[in-house]
């Protein structure tokens, strides 16, 4: 069946299918294999020809990806059963017309075939319309300019929101670090790779110690066997178990089945046992106690105080300390891979400060927040803001800025200082936040078992499952920046927090094309890294691809150095399933500075 595809698809791109033939394709189609082959074929025909087209012709392909989108909405709400074959369709062409809407090399056949494979078959989008009562298409207007380069300003770095009711395309809270001895309940632990956690997940942990950051500098210590559900970004709802919290600027609030606690200031504990009973300790700081959140009678706990919450009522508050009851705050554990000589790429890029081991962390380059749900953009690649500037990465001490560059700039500007280096040849486009990501204990991580879709991933399709494939090799963690990114470290301050000089940076690169864990359509997709330090460069590996393979990569780092630019981009052949990964990133620290 799928060698008859790929004969048919083939004589539609040369103008030579006859009405039969014709017929017989729109039959194949029917077949939801079928249809994603003929995607990745029509991506691969247009990578070989590149035809150009007169102005007509691309005002006519553009109006086309309109009715597409149209024909999209109707059969999405027409048939669900199809639901995510025709989400991860739509996303992947949807992703192709944004690549090549700005260029002058734009092949119809390719927007012929976005059309077909919206709805199916060309008889079931007729139908649809025909059913539909929707107003018309207005005309769409030829673009003047690439869809890379935005009219919109630069956004400014953010953080996740500050208030109860978080942006729809924000996570509430991430797990920053997890003990060794961490475990889950069956189908109840984290399901993003990143351990980010949007609001309404409920999570189980059967044993260990997990640490929570949530908005604004609100941390939380939970120690298992224990039941809790992010119900904001300052909220948390425990069910079972201890935590302890943290929070500097107040207003962090925990509701129990007995109780409803609010920091106003600092550290505390709070217990729920299997009778619902809930005890209150403030280690230092003040803290208020009702019975529920609608309650105008409270009880105000300040440092040493502890207060006990159960199905009855709410007893007095006494002087009683058990502040040494709990374990107030958690780091992670070094990893055992890891020397004392070694600060791990990924610790600089999750946030981690001196003598703690997060477990996985990322960065949004257009905004600097590390909150950004990939999944609220369409999968694939993505016209973010490619401005060129550089974003402040403020919550994080290491990261001096992330940047989008430009696909028609002479120079990149890699910092906030005015620092620029030469660009490399690019198309624009990028997909995706810079992330690290620790290498995790099967135990402690649910998500090693899971195979996702053609229609999911973290990455784009197949690549959560691709991530985990190569993370099994490394003995520390991995970096992911999708083409084309890049990223700034202030060595300055590194060396000042870790009283270290910093000796080389060194790994492994590697290209993570894969388009789907089955059938690879793009191995020879081609990009390039490369490292500069206060702009002069020191490494690069050009128009690389995964039949490359891997390479190890290493830049001296000197005493006078300040910036460490991170670049990857598509190599000027576009950015589609540009996956680089680098793999135990390690920054070889020096003797300790002299007093």
């Amino acid at each position: 069946m799928i060698e008859e595809l790929e004969i048919l698809t083939s004589k539609q791109f040369d103008g030579c299918l006859g009405d039969q033939e014709s017929r017989r394709l729109n039959e194949l189609l029917q077949n939801e294999q079928c249809r994603r082959t003929y995607v990745e074929l029509s991506k691969l025909d247009y990578c070989m020809t590149k035809r150009e087209l007169s102005p007509d012709a691309r005002r006519t392909v553009v109006s086309t990806a309109a009715v597409q989108d149209r024909l999209l909405s109707l059969v999405g709400r027409a048939s669900s059963g199809d639901a995510a074959a025709t989400t991860s369709y739509r996303d992947d062409v949807t992703s192709q017309r944004r690549k090549f809407a700005g260029s002058q090399h734009i092949y119809w056949p390719m927007a012929a075939a976005a059309l077909l494979m919206a709805c199916g078959i060309g008889i079931v989008g007729s139908t649809l319309l025909d059913r539909e009562s929707a107003p018309p298409l207005a005309d769409v207007q030829e673009p003047h300019q690439p869809i890379a380069q935005p009219s919109q300003p630069v956004k400014p770095a953010t953080t996740v929101a500050s208030s109860d009711r978080p942006d729809a395309k924000s996570f509430a809270a991430r797990i920053v670090a997890l003990s060794r001895d961490a475990s889950w309940e069956k189908d109840a632990g984290p399901r993003d790779f990143l351990l980010r956690l949007p609001v309404g997940e409920r999570l189980k942990l059967a044993r260990g110690v997990v640490k929570l950051e949530l908005a604004a500098d609100v941390f939380a210590v939970v120690t298992g066997p224990a039941e809790f559900e992010i119900m904001g970004p300052r909220q948390l709802q425990l069910y079972r178990g201890s935590l302890s919290g943290r929070s500097e600027e107040g207003d962090f609030s925990v509701q129990t089945p007995t109780a409803y606690v609010v920091d106003v200031g600092t550290a505390f504990a709070v217990s729920v046992d299997d009778r619902a009973t809930t005890d209150v300790v403030v280690y230092e700081g003040e803290v208020h106690v009702k019975r529920t959140a609608q309650s105008d009678r409270l009880t105000r706990l300040t440092t040493g105080m502890t207060v006990r919450a159960t199905t009855a009522g709410m007893a007095s508050a006494s002087e009683d300390d058990r502040r040494g009851l709990l374990q107030r705050d958690f780091n992670g554990e070094r990893p055992d891979s890891l020397s004392e000589n070694e600060l791990s790429l990924v610790d600089v890029i999750c946030g981690s400060a001196p003598n703690e081991f997060r477990a996985a962390g990322s960065i949004d380059p257009e905004t600097g927040a590390w909150s950004t749900l990939p999944w609220a953009e369409s999968k694939g690649v993505s016209d973010k803001a490619c401005t060129g500037e550089v974003v402040s990465v403020p919550w994080n001490p290491w990261v001096h800025g992330v940047f989008l560059p430009r696909c028609d700039a002479d120079a990149l500007a890699v910092d906030l200082e005015g620092g620029h280096v030469a660009a490399p040849p690019m198309s624009g486009g990028a997909w995706g936040p810079i992330w690290a990501r620790r290498k995790l204990q099967r135990s402690i991580d649910p998500l090693c078992n899971v195979l996702d879709s053609d229609a999911e991933g973290f990455w784009g399709a197949g690549t959560t499952t691709a991530l985990f494939d190569r993370s099994r090799w490394v003995r520390d963690g991995v970096v992911g920046m999708h083409a084309n990114v890049g990223i700034t470290i202030d060595l300055h301050a590194i060396r000042q927090q870790y009283q270290r000089p910093l000796k080389t940076l060194r790994g492994v690169v590697a290209h993570l094309e894969k388009s789907h864990v089955s059938q690879p359509f793009h191995p020879q997709a081609r990009t390039s890294f490369q490292i500069f330090v206060d702009g002069e460069l020191r490494y690069q590996r050009e128009g690389f691809c995964r039949l490359d393979g891997d390479a190890m990569f290493g830049a001296d780092l000197l005493p006078q150095d300040r910036f460490l630019t991170l670049v990857v981009t598509d190599g000027g052949d576009g950015p589609i399933y540009d996956r680089v990964v680098l793999l135990d990133p390690i920054i070889e620290l020096g003797r300790e500075f002299a007093e």
